[in-house]
């Protein structure tokens, strides 16, 4: 897990991440269900990632707050294909008014998927 930590860049995130390896129109894809304990009110987010382990979608699975603080796709898709580095609100990654816990914990799981799968799977190739 230090590891893993060490590359999202983040220090006590909870949260459980399943690995689902899945085909979709032939091509490779991987998916994670990840489940958030943060905002206020927990999430679950099923996050895509390609052989090469790009972000190529994110769909909200379960979300307990208002629906006003629920990302969009629109704001997702700002973070496909991304690298790691680059998917933060200090890099690349435009905010949501009023909703910021809610997509700094989007973030935060895109990002802790990310690590995982590169430690995981990029690393052991």
């Amino acid at each position: 897990m230090a590891r893993t930590q060490d590359v999202w860049g983040a220090e006590g995130i909870s949260g459980r991440v399943k690995f689902l390896p899945l085909a979709w129109a032939g091509m490779p894809k991987t998916s994670f269900r990840k489940n958030s304990d943060s905002p206020p009110k927990p999430e679950t987010l099923l996050i895509v990632l390609n052989a090469q382990g790009q972000l190529t979608q994110v769909q909200t699975l379960a979300f307990h707050e208002p629906p006003e603080y629920q990302p969009s796709q629109r704001w997702y898709a700002q973070m496909f294909n991304l690298p790691l580095e680059d998917i933060s609100f200090r890099a690349k990654i435009q905010g949501i008014s009023g909703a910021t816990l809610s997509s700094r914990s989007a973030i935060d799981s895109v990002r802790k998927v990310l690590a995982v799968y590169q430690i995981n799977v990029l690393e052991k190739q």
